[in-house]
Formats: structure tokens, C-alpha cells, sequence
């Protein structure tokens, strides 16, 4: 704030420069002290905070340095907060500390990014995205999806995710063509053309299944 205004929102971030550092002084709190000083509620946030930055800053390809000593310290940080009593706190943490362990990071954060894994009918997913989407934007959004799914196919320590990803978007594709039937605000070529669109993407999510390259 100031006199001549505020300044505009934004996310907050936060990095840690040293992992052990900071576990050290986890591991100097206890369950009842975190509670009677009122710190609870700040560390709750944390993970939070630092959980968005890598679905949606951290450069996971070429980690910068905050990442890397960020992600070395991951597993003492979760240990550490369920000491607190605060497992849920760092239950997304665990998901990446999971998948970092297992060598397939890189696809699953892809797949938060783009909601790939969204429920028919909730958050806007792969199932929903003719709802409110132009034929180019759908196509975009389809041949992005596949593209990544080729992408944990072809890493062998993905196959559980990619196994996954891939029925989960072969049921999205034809509940997506079921519920394109019922829109009424489309034109019939508009329909028509959305129709090839997931016609299409059905094809090569058949393709990629039989590990023949997309077209």
C-alpha cells in the first residue's frame, strides 16, 4: 500500500535456499508448540505454496538451483510434518515425492497442468472441453493431451501412469462424443466438425495403445 495505491495481487512464493536449514528447524517444534504460539496455521501454508510452484513455475527439465535444494529436502520436509501431526498438510508433496521417486514427475506435473485427469463433469476436463471450446481450441486441447500421453509411453518408468492416462482419456473421448449430441447451442456443422475432432482423437488414442507413432 501507498499513497497512491495498492499494489495488484499476486501468488505469493516462497523458496528454500537450504533444505537442511529448514528441517533442522522443524525438527526443533513439537505438536503442542506450533499450537500454543499460533505457528500451525503459517506452516500449513507452506506446502501449499510450494506444491503450486511445481505445477506451475519450476522448471522440471532444467531444475533451477531452488528446485533442486528444494526437492533433495522433500522427503525429510514430509517426514517432519507428519511428526506435527499435519500429514494432510503435505499430501500433494507426497504425491511429487512419490512420483519423483518413481522417475515419471515430469508426465504426472504435465498432467496436472492440463487437468488431464479432471472427472467427467467437473473442472472442465477432457470429457468436458466441447462444452466451451472453438473446433480449434478442441483439436489443440485433444492433440496436446495425446502428445503427452505419447510422452509417458515412452518412458518405462511411467507405465503405471501411463496406463492410467491412457483409459482414463479413451473413457473421456467417448463420453465427450455422447454429450456433443446434447448441446443445443452448436450448429449442426458445428457438431459435424467437432464430431471428426474427437473421431480423430479417438483414432490415435487407438493408435498409441497398439504403440503405433501418433499422426
Amino acid at each position: 500500500m501507498s499513497e497512491n495505491g495498492s499494489a495488484t495481487q499476486g501468488q505469493m512464493m516462497i523458496n528454500i535456499n537450504n533444505k537442511d536449514n529448514f528441517t533442522s528447524f522443524l525438527s526443533e517444534l513439537d505438536p503442542a508448540q506450533i499450537e500454543s504460539i499460533g505457528l500451525k496455521g503459517n506452516l500449513e501454508k507452506i506446502p501449499e505454496i510450494l506444491s503450486q510452484q511445481i505445477l506451475g513455475r519450476y522448471n522440471l527439465v532444467v531444475p533451477e538451483q531452488q528446485a533442486l535444494e528444494f526437492f533433495g529436502g522433500m522427503e525429510k520436509i514430509i517426514a517432519e510434518y507428519k511428526r506435527l501431526g499435519m500429514s494432510d498438510s503435505v499430501s500433494k508433496f507426497e504425491d511429487y515425492f512419490n512420483h519423483g521417486m518413481t522417475g515419471d514427475l515430469r508426465e504426472y506435473v504435465s498432467i496436472e497442468r492440463k487437468g488431464l485427469f479432471s472427472p467427467p463433469g467437473k473442472f472442465s476436463g477432457p470429457a468436458d472441453w466441447q462444452i466451451d471450446s472453438s473446433p480449434s481450441y478442441l483439436e489443440s486441447r485433444w492433440n496436446e493431451a495425446i502428445t503427452i500421453l505419447e510422452i509417458a509411453r515412452n518412458n518405462p518408468k511411467a507405465n503405471n501412469l501411463y496406463g492410467q492416462l491412457q483409459t482414463h482419456l479413451k473413457m473421456c473421448v467417448d463420453i465427450a462424443m455422447e454429450n456433443l449430441k446434447t448441446i443445443t447451442y452448436l450448429s449442426t456443422e458445428e457438431k459435424q466438425i467437432d464430431q471428426t475432432i474427437l473421431e480423430v482423437a479417438k483414432q490415435k488414442l487407438g493408435l498409441i495403445s497398439q504403440g503405433a507413432p501418433n499422426i
